[in-house]
C-alpha cells in the first residue's frame, strides 16, 4: 500500500521545511516504502488526524519526538542523511524512531481522555472529603 494522498501532502511539507534538503525526503519515503507495517501506521496516525505534520529535529541529544501541541513528529536531519561519499542510508534506525514516535500520535488521544477522567475524579474525590469534615 502506498502513502494516502493525505499522509504524501505531509512528506511533500516537510521538504518544505527549512534545512530539508531532497536527499532527507527521499530517504523518508525509502524508511516508509521499506516496512509495510511502518507505511500502515503513518497512514492510519495522519488518518485519524493523530499526527498532522513532519518537522526538522533540532535537538541534537534526542533521536525524534512527537509534540501533541501540534501533533507533529520531528525528526533529526542528520538520519535522514546519507554517510560519507554518498553512502546509502541505513534505514533501520530511522524505521525504529518513526516507528516509536508515532506510538506516542496514536496513543496520545486516549492518554489525555484518561488525564482528564482522573482528574475530573480526584476533584471529585476531593469535594467528597471536604465534605465529611
Amino acid at each position: 500500500m502506498p502513502l494516502s494522498p493525505q499522509a504524501q501532502a505531509i512528506v511533500d511539507d516537510f521538504g518544505r521545511q527549512p534545512g530539508v534538503s531532497p536527499e532527507h525526503v527521499v530517504n523518508l519515503q525509502g524508511v516508509l516504502a521499506a516496512s509495510p507495517v511502518l507505511l500502515d501506521q503513518f497512514n492510519e496516525a495522519v488518518a485519524k488526524q493523530r499526527v498532522l505534520g513532519l518537522k526538522p529535529l533540532t535537538d541534537p541529544n534526542a533521536g525524534g519526538t512527537f509534540t501533541p501541541d501540534d501533533h507533529s513528529i520531528r525528526l533529526p536531519l542528520a538520519r535522514l542523511s546519507n554517510g560519507p561519499g554518498g553512502k546509502s542510508l541505513d534505514s533501520g534506525e530511522m524505521t525504529f524512531v518513526l516507528g516509536h514516535e508515532l506510538q506516542h500520535g496514536l496513543v496520545q488521544h486516549s492518554r489525555s481522555r484518561l488525564s482528564q477522567r482522573f482528574r475530573n475524579r480526584c476533584g471529585a474525590d476531593s469535594q467528597d472529603h471536604a465534605r465529611l469534615f
